[in-house]
């Protein structure tokens, strides 16, 4: 194969486009009309030499503008693990990784010509200073965090130089991952369908990795999912508050109205009583049955609305307001078209510092 133009193929591109749409190489081969051993030797890097006339047939097929494929970049693994449940089929994970490695590589782009606050989520190591819980605790102190709910905790994460990006995993098995851009901006990435409150503990779970796991190598016999979690739940609802609001005694409406006071679900807050020891084991026996119904999806009507976020839309406005870029302009900047630009990014009013 041969190419009228001198500038390479990225086979990096080729895989994550494909994987994004979810297509086997096989499937793919078929839709390109080649072998899918020819195509195995692209993605190999085996092949270097591919002709315009794939490309434009990659382009169609698989729904990204020409120039997608001819970008820098690599491919990834989010830094954290993800928090499941069961296996996620296999297809549906490529595409996941995909999708979050394309979102790197756009965010990447604004952030040359945009400049937003550098991370400065304080780091704290369980094995020196102490059980997952107690780091928490020191985080709100570092923070400063008043007594109660945490009213915005999106915002006081992206405070700290991290984006969230709202993600439809297509799966209830996946909650959330996190992954760093080349300027050591974390982006944490959490479910879009999961309700407000299963929102807010696996932002807070993201963040607990971040702030106890990022920068040590942590032997493997520590549950790092598990200490993500406790230092959640301490972040959410410090344990001393929470044992003088329950005094020992807890039933369902008052369930509710901790729910509604703390914003974090009923489940978490029975499974936090009961840790914590708040009350007895026959107590939480007793409530999780009477649980019952609202184990997979807990009343309606103590919904809370989602916290927003910003700073993505800000970046972008960076390039709308100040650098004078239209819609069709910032989608070309990053390689795609129109439709997946606006899907993928939502835009509000407001200013960043230009670089």
């Amino acid at each position: 194969m041969t190419t009228g133009s001198s500038k390479k193929v990225n086979i990096s591109m080729v895989t994550l486009a494909r994987e994004s749409r979810q297509k086997t190489q096989s499937e793919l081969a078929e839709n390109l009309g080649i072998t899918q051993g020819n195509l195995s030797k692209i993605e190999q890097g085996l092949i270097i030499d591919v002709s315009d006339e794939l490309v434009n047939k990659l382009s169609y097929v698989l729904n990204y503008p020409k120039s997608f494929f001819y970008q820098e970049g690599e491919i990834y693994q989010p830094t954290l693990l993800y928090r499941r449940r069961v296996q996620v089929p296999k297809k549906l994970l490529y595409k996941t990784e995909a999708d979050i490695n394309i979102y790197k590589l756009n965010i990447e782009r604004f952030l040359r010509l945009a400049d937003i606050p550098e991370c400065a989520i304080p780091y704290h190591d369980v094995e020196l200073e102490g059980e997952p819980k107690f780091i928490a605790k020191i985080f709100r102190q570092e923070l400063r965090i008043p007594r109660g709910p945490i009213k915005n905790l999106t915002k006081i994460i992206e405070n700290l130089g991290v984006i969230i990006i709202k993600y439809d995993f297509q799966s209830s098995k996946i909650d959330g991952l996190s992954i760093y851009t080349d300027y050591k901006n974390p982006i944490i990435f959490i479910n879009s369908a999961f309700p407000s409150d299963r929102q807010r503990f696996t932002l807070a779970h993201e963040l607990g990795h971040h702030v106890m796991h990022m920068n040590s190598n942590i032997s493997s016999e520590r549950d790092i999912e598990k200490e993500a979690n406790q230092f959640a739940s301490e972040l959410l609802v410090p344990e001393n508050e929470y044992s003088y609001q329950i005094e020992g005694y807890l039933d369902l409406p008052k369930l509710a109205d901790l729910k509604r006071y703390w914003k974090v679900s009923m489940q978490m807050l029975l499974y936090k009583a009961n840790e914590c020891g708040i009350i007895t084991e026959n107590q939480y026996r007793h409530l999780w049955y009477k649980f019952g119904k609202y184990k997979k999806r807990e009343p309606f009507e103590l919904d809370f609305p989602e916290e927003e976020t910003s700073l993505i839309d800000e970046l972008i406005n960076v390039f709308k307001d100040e650098l004078n870029y239209s819609d069709k302009e910032i989608a070309k900047l990053i390689h795609l078209d129109e439709l997946e630009y606006y899907k993928k990014f939502i835009k509000n009013k407001s200013f960043l510092k230009v670089v």
